[in-house]
């Protein structure tokens, strides 16, 4: 026998009900996450980029150029000169006349190469390349005598002369070097041995002589002479006189500084007055870089 039963009602807090309503909302706003893809087995994997920070090495280059140096002395003198006591018998008096021209040029035409690795910048180069000389001479120096003794009297003329033109042609000995400063200082010199090193001056005509003259009557003079042969000139290469000192007792050199962006040139002059000899001494130089010339570093 069934006996019917009334349904018991179904209830739901609020409270319930509230936080069924909040987490649907959380569920429903949160966003959709997309899977991270895994590479398939045997995938090339792609490095990042990255912006390249090392900069290229300068590259490997060549130079060439001309150094020029001139050199003249240019002297003219007469001054009184005299040999023993004044009043004495023996006493003689007198002039001298010294003359020196002298005008030599070296024209230098270097040529270099860089090392293969500069990636620390260009310290410079050794020089290759050819040299030429030339020069013109008078070098004349003339002493006039009023000579005596006790019974005679008479004039003597001493003389020592040289003089004439040379060319000659050498190699290129040196180098540039440059500091990181940019200061820089080129050695030269020029090679004109043979192939045994040994080398010949120029021989230019050189004269000696005694004359005689004004002899009191019944003395006989002293014998005279003139005799020639050959000599080199006062200056050959003008470039034998760097290292000497000038007339504020500097040594002479070929010094320069690079100031602001160094370019492809190196450009250049000086002038030095020597003592011994006494030549005015004019250097040039102008030496090109294949490239723009990047300055030593660390």
């Amino acid at each position: 026998m069934r006996t019917n039963r009334a349904r018991r009602p179904s209830y739901v807090t609020a409270g319930a009900a509230l936080l069924f309503v909040q987490v649907l909302a959380a569920c429903s706003a949160a966003p959709a996450t997309n899977p991270i893809p895994t590479p398939a087995p045997g995938a090339a994997t792609v490095a990042p980029a990255r912006a390249e920070t090392d900069a290229p090495a300068p590259p490997s280059g060549t130079w060439t150029g001309t150094i020029t140096l001139h050199g003249v002395i240019n002297q003219d003198e007469t001054k009184d000169i005299s040999s023993g006591d004044v009043g004495s018998v023996y006493y003689e008096s007198g002039t001298s006349h010294d003359t020196t021209q002298t005008d030599a040029t070296d024209t230098f035409n270097v040529t270099g190469q860089d090392p293969s690795d500069v990636s620390y910048g260009m310290d410079g180069f050794d020089f290759t390349g050819s040299a030429a000389n030339t020069g013109t001479t008078l070098e004349r120096y003339v002493q006039n005598w009023n000579k005596q003794n006790s019974g005679c009297t008479w004039k003597e003329e001493l003389g020592d002369q040289t003089s004439g033109s040379w060319n000659g042609t050498g190699k290129p000995d040196g180098s540039l070097r440059i500091s990181e400063d940019g200061s820089y200082h080129i050695e030269l010199s020029a090679s004109v041995g043979d192939a045994n090193g040994e080398y010949q001056t120029p021989a230019l005509p050189h004269r000696l002589w005694l004359t005689v003259s004004d002899v009191s009557a019944g003395c006989t003079g002293d014998t005279a002479y003139d005799t020639t042969d050959t000599q080199g000139p006062i200056v050959w290469w003008v470039s034998s006189l760097l290292g000497e000192t000038d007339v504020n007792n500097k040594y002479a050199s070929i010094d320069g500084q690079i100031s602001g962006t160094p370019g492809n040139t190196i450009d250049g002059s000086i002038t030095w007055n020597l003592t011994l000899p006494a030549v005015k001494m004019d250097i040039t130089w102008h030496l090109v870089h294949s490239g723009p010339i990047v300055l030593p570093h660390s």
